[in-house]
Formats: C-alpha cells, structure tokens, sequence
C-alpha cells in the first residue's frame, strides 16, 4: 500500500478522531500543576507519543498477517475486497465500533480499557500521559481498524509498521489541537466532522482500488527506497 496514503489517512481521518477520541483528548490533566505553554506541550506531545506506539504495535502484529497474503499472492484481491467493503459501510452507515463492541472479547477487553483510563486521567504526571495515549490506542476506532486493513496490504512487516507509524503522524495535529483548545469545539461541529466519515471512506476505497489494479506501477514502499540507497552508496 502507498505509504504516503497512511499520512493521508490520518490527516483527514483525524476528524473523526475530533468525534471518537476528542473527549478523552480534551479530558487530559495537563492543566494539573502545570505552569507553561512548554510543558502543556510536551504533555499533549507524550499522549499522542503513546497512541503511535500502540499503532505501530497493531503495525508489527498485522504486518506478520499481511506478508502471509502477499506470499500467497492476494493482495490485489484483499484489497479489491476491502475497498467494497468500505463502500458498504460507507453507503449504509454502518456503525463499525457497535459492532465490534458486541464481539464478547472486544467488549471486555474495551471496559477493562476504559476503567484503567478512568484511573489514569487522575494523574498529571509524565508517564501517565504516556499510558494515556497508549491505552487510547486500543480503543475501538474504525479508523484505526481501517488503517491495520491497509497497514496488512502492504505486504510485508516494517512497511506495515511504518504505515501504522505515518497514520498516527497524520492524525496528531488535529490531536494536538484538541488537546490544546478541543474544550472550544462544540459537540455540534464535532458531530458535524464524523458525517464527513462516509466520504472519505469511499475516497480510501478508491485508492485501493487504484492499489490493487496497479499493483506494481508504484514501488512506493520502504524496502524499495532502502534498495535505491544501497545502490546509490555502491
């Protein structure tokens, strides 16, 4: 997969992030004890530090299964499978994190989540913030599931880690901002950015599609450009 529809992704993505994560982000105790603009930075910088760890955790896990489907040469079919898959979702606006929160071991491991971030929200220190961001990674999203989905086409392991990294890059200025003033988003506008959803899944199922019908046209991908330097430097 291109990895630069990964910056892409979270970018624009990030909306429904405003949405999903927006009251965790506005919710962070970086206002406890805090004395500087300085500080409050590197805080919310932690926090969304810890979310991309847990992204590029989903990125080595996921990227074991995608190097399986590219020895077994589908990925062109994979991918032709998600982008219908994501007009569907699209179309119908199904709701993906109800669904996956009524699967019996998502739903558990989801409240057992969301009780140690209750706890952690308590605290202002550094390394809370850190556990903040990394337990807000497993959170349902279907953006973040969406991301995997692409993360696994790439086909091979350190290209799905670094799709995972580059999507959670690309969503952190929207973040970023939340964490910062999210308080002066109105619940209305927020709601507003997650009907944008829809289109911009069937602009990302497009794109695969694109993906899988141009297989080899576009060697966009890490172990190509390692390739190039090594034989630059011979």
């Amino acid at each position: 997969m291109y990895l630069w529809t990964a910056l892409l992704m979270g970018l624009i993505g990030s909306m429904h992030c405003a949405g999903m994560c927006g009251p965790i982000a506005i919710s962070l105790p970086y206002r406890v004890g805090m004395q500087t603009k300085e500080e409050t930075f590197f805080k919310i910088l932690v926090y969304n530090l810890g979310r991309i760890i847990t992204y590029a955790f989903f990125g080595l896990l996921f990227g074991i299964v995608g190097k399986g489907f590219f020895t077994m040469g589908i990925q062109k079919w994979f991918l032709i499978t998600l982008a219908v898959l994501l007009i569907i979702i699209a179309i119908f606006s199904i709701d993906v994190e109800s669904k996956a929160l009524k699967i019996p071991v998502i739903g558990k491991f989801n409240k057992k989540v969301k009780e140690l971030l209750a706890k952690s929200l308590k605290n202002a220190t550094i390394k809370s913030f850190l556990y903040i961001g990394i337990l807000n990674g497993f959170l349902p999203c279907g953006l973040v599931y969406m991301a995997i989905v692409a993360a696994i086409a790439t086909g091979g392991v350190l290209n799905s880690v670094l799709y995972m990294i580059l999507f959670g890059i690309g969503t952190m200025p929207m973040m970023m901002a939340l964490g910062y003033g999210g308080h002066l988003l109105s619940t209305r506008f927020r709601t507003f950015l997650r009907k944008l959803y829809p289109v911009f899944m069937i602009i990302f199922a497009i794109l695969f599609l694109m993906r899988a019908f141009k297989i080899n046209m576009m060697p966009e991908d890490f172990d190509f450009w390692m390739n190039k330097m090594k034989m630059m430097k011979h």
